[in-house]
């Protein structure tokens, strides 16, 4: 027989025991999961200056016009692999917009590296 606070407890006190704690703990639990983070930023500072100094925005569309060899050492594919690549996921790259999700193709560089 089972004691709980210097009470015997019988079968039946003892699995109502153990119900209610499963209870209280499961509730506890989803509480817990819900619980969200406290955050200080939505999208943090240097992430908001992305299209202005981001590497894809500068560097990457800058070699995929200009300097296919370079591009193609960066990534080990010419610009017209990276879009026929880019053609055939881009639609399960494409994030719904929320912020300001990354485009397809800065998500594909960033896989390909």
């Amino acid at each position: 027989m089972a004691t709980f606070c210097g009470k015997k407890l019988g079968n039946e006190s003892l699995g109502i025991f153990l119900f209610y704690s499963y209870l209280l703990l499961s509730a506890l639990y989803v509480r817990l999961k819900r619980s969200k983070r406290c955050r200080r930023y939505a999208v943090r500072p240097i992430n908001r200056l992305r299209k202005e100094k981001g590497l894809f925005d500068n560097l990457i569309q800058s070699m995929l016009q200009q300097d296919h060899e370079y591009f193609f050492k960066y990534t080990r594919m010419t610009p017209m692999q990276f879009h026929n690549l880019l053609q055939l996921v881009q639609a399960r790259l494409q994030k719904n917009k929320t912020k300001n999700p990354l485009p397809p193709a800065h998500r594909l560089i960033i896989t390909s590296q």
